[in-house]
This record gives structure tokens, C-alpha cells and sequence, in this order.
């Protein structure tokens, strides 16, 4: 009798679906781990860029024996300007003051929410215009070869100049808010503006670009951003400010006063607000509660850097987060204004004495566990990262715990 072999040619079903079995449990295994990798890089790659831009800042100190101002006072800028620039022509100072009319076209009073009508530019575009470098005419340092204004065929019309030399930190021109527009005195050539203004505030452009992070464009994330430590929290006791930045809309009421546009039609929902972040630590000497200022209420925990400045970043989702306040409905500028975030805890607090804030100390995390419209306002600030941070705000938090 003849007895027939058959090769086996394959898997049978049972050792098929074994395999698949074993590739789908070590796919379930090994994707989130590449990707909680990728995301440790880029956050790692996000908060080297923060600490370059740190770098660059105490460079621009180096050279010019002080920091540079965040553009929130013009008697900061004023002082500034003629300190680090001695030479420097009244008009090349004229460019940057909101007061003096007739200047070139292409930079505008910035609507700083409040301090509006009070400075050029904003803690974001400050960090480009004082590190982009300036030109090494002495007299001319914004105008001169090299500065960060262009003149244009125009004779009165100025536009962002791409090739400035000696810069403090080298911006990757692609992630400037920059965009080729119409002269408007000569429409048929185009010139370098900055859209930030439109995409962030709903206002007027003008030529003072800011700078996002890598992979993004401006109307995706929001920018970095500076804080002078002169202006953390300044003005009058009566009257302070508490300087802060935020990529929303501000409309004037009917009585004429900034209020946040509805969340369903603000760009704050998208990238949010920050201010100069606390420390847990008070200011001392203490002043008697019966005495204090609104200011003194603001100013009652020493800021983090309260001598220097802060650089920060919305992390690699380009979200700063928006709960600056403790309501849950930020209806008006107060809430924003007047919220302190404490680090590194991620705590925020309203002085309840502060008038017209909401009454008590209210504390929040980096990222709350409350209600849909409570998370959207809160989501983005845990993988922000600034100077300060030895990581993300929220790594800072864990390994501070």
C-alpha cells in the first residue's frame, strides 16, 4: 500500500487568529508607549525653545544693560529705549509712542484690554521686536539697515523688515505672524504685515509680528509670550493692572468698556489667556489688611522671577488655557484681570477683597474635573511651559508633590 505525505503549505485558522491575537496585544502595548514618547519629545523639544528664548533675553541684557520691556507701559518702553539706545533720534522713538500723531503707517496703538491706547505692541510682539535685532546705526536702530522697519515706496508707510541682522535669537520666519498685504498707500505693491491682530483680537493689523510654535501657524496656535517684571503688576494703588495675555476677541460694550466676546464666538475658547504666574510665597513685610491697596492685593505673593522676567510657551497644543477667573460664566474682563495663578501648584486664586471680583479664594488645578464649559476654559494650561518650569506646569506640579 502506498502511503501519500502532504506538505503543510500554511497556518490553520486556529494558529492565524493565535497570531493576530499576539499582534493586536503587543500593538495595544507598544503604540501608547511611542506615543506618550512622541509627546514627552515634543514637550521636552517645546520647553528647550522657551529656554533658548530665556537665553536670548539675558544676551539683549548683556548688551544693553536691562531687560527689555513687554510693551504694557510706554514710561517703562520710554525709559528703556533712551537707556539702551542713547543716541537714538526722537523719531525712531516716535514710532513706538502712542501719543505722538503723524507717525508712519504700519504701526498702530495696541488695544492692550487695560491699558488700552497706551502702548504699540503687546507682550508677544515684544518678544520678537526686542530680539529680532537692530540695526547698527546708532541714531537709527529701528529704521536703519538691518532694523526691524522697512520703508516702503510710500513715503509715510513702514513694513516688517525679514532681514534683520544681529538678532538675539534666530526666528524661523515661517512661524511669524507674517503675511503679505496691499501697501495702503500704494496698492499695487505688497508688504510684510503681521496678522495677528486680525486672527487674536479682531482688530486692526499692523507690522509688529509674534512667534508660534514649531508645526503651527497662528490662526492654529497661540504665541509666545514675555513678562517684564517691571509690569507684572503696575499703576496707580487705586487704579493697578495685572498685565496679562489673551488670544480672544475684545468688543466695547455699550458703555464703552472691553468685555469678552461669547464663548461660541471667541477665539479665547480656542487658545485661552495667561498672565506672570505667583509664587506660593508671600510678600514681605507684610501690610496690614485695614491698608492695603487693590494693588497691594494683587501684588500680596511675590511673582515667580519677581526681579527678572518670564518666557512662556502654550506647550506643543498651542492652548494657554482660559480659566484665569473663578467663574464659570466669564462674562467681563475683571474675572481675567484679577485672577493669580500660583506656581507650581496650578492653584488660582481672586483676592476677595479686590472690588467687583467674585466674593472669597476660590483654588483650581492646571486642568479641573468640573463641568463641560468648565474644562473647555481650563483645557491647555497642564502642558504650557515657561523659563521657570523645570518642565511642563503640570510635570512641574507632579514632581513638585
Amino acid at each position: 500500500m502506498t502511503i501519500q505525505k502532504h506538505n503543510r503549505t500554511g497556518f490553520t485558522l486556529v494558529e492565524l487568529l493565535v497570531v493576530i491575537a499576539i499582534i493586536g496585544l503587543l500593538t495595544g502595548l507598544i503604540i501608547p508607549a511611542v506615543m506618550g514618547a512622541v509627546k514627552t519629545a515634543r514637550q521636552t523639544a517645546y520647553k528647550l525653545e522657551v529656554d533658548t528664548l530665556a537665553e536670548a533675553v539675558e544676551k539683549y541684557r548683556s548688551k544693553y544693560g536691562d531687560y527689555p520691556p513687554d510693551g504694557s507701559s510706554w514710561t517703562v518702553m520710554e525709559r528703556h529705549l533712551r537707556k539702551a539706545f542713547p543716541q537714538i533720534l526722537q523719531s525712531e522713538i516716535d514710532l513706538l509712542s502712542p501719543v505722538v500723531a503723524g507717525a508712519p503707517t504700519g504701526l498702530q496703538v495696541h488695544n492692550h484690554f487695560l491699558s488700552a491706547g497706551s502702548v504699540v505692541m503687546d507682550p508677544a510682539e515684544a518678544l520678537v521686536f526686542f530680539l529680532g535685532g537692530f540695526s547698527a546705526d546708532p541714531q537709527r536702530p529701528f529704521t536703519g539697515v538691518g532694523g526691524p522697519f522697512l520703508q516702503t515706496s510710500a513715503p509715510n508707510v513702514l513694513q516688517y523688515n525679514t532681514q534683520r541682522t544681529t538678532p538675539f535669537f534666530e526666528f524661523n520666519t515661517g512661524r511669524l505672524s507674517l503675511t503679505q498685504a496691499p501697501n495702503p498707500a500704494a496698492p499695487s505693491e505688497t508688504i510684510f504685515v503681521s496678522n495677528d491682530d486680525t486672527t487674536y483680537f479682531n482688530i486692526a493689523n499692523d507690522i509688529l509680528p509674534v512667534y508660534v510654535g514649531a508645526g503651527s501657524k497662528v490662526a492654529e496656535a497661540a504665541p509666545f509670550v514675555y513678562f517684564d517684571s517691571r509690569t507684572y503688576a503696575f499703576g496707580t494703588p487705586a487704579s493697578p493692572t495685572l498685565n496679562f495675555y489673551q488670544c480672544a476677541r475684545a468688543d466695547l460694550t455699550a458703555s464703552g468698556s472691553p468685555s469678552i466676546v461669547p464663548e461660541a464666538s471667541s477665539n479665547g475658547v480656542r487658545f485661552g489667556a495667561i498672565r506672570p504666574l505667583v509664587s506660593a510665597t508671600p510678600r514681605t513685610p507684610q501690610i496690614a489688611l485695614a491698608n492695603r491697596t487693590t494693588l497691594d492685593w494683587l501684588r500680596s505673593n511675590l511673582f515667580v522671577n519677581d526681579k527678572t522676567f518670564q518666557v512662556i510657551g502654550p506647550g506643543s497644543d498651542g492652548i494657554y488655557g482660559g480659566r484665569l477667573g473663578q467663574e464659570v460664566n466669564i462674562a467681563s474682563l475683571r474675572d481675567f484681570c484679577e485672577a493669580l495663578i500660583v506656581y507650581p501648584s496650578g492653584e488660582s486664586f481672586v483676592p476677595a477683597s479686590v472690588t467687583g471680583a467674585a466674593s472669597g479664594v476660590t483654588y483650581d488645578r492646571w486642568r479641573v474635573a468640573g463641568p463641560d464649559e468648565l474644562k473647555r476654559r481650563s483645557a491647555g494650561n497642564d502642558d504650557n511651559a515657561a523659563n521657570f518650569s523645570e518642565r511642563t506646569f503640570a510635570q512641574s506640579t507632579i514632581a513638585g508633590t
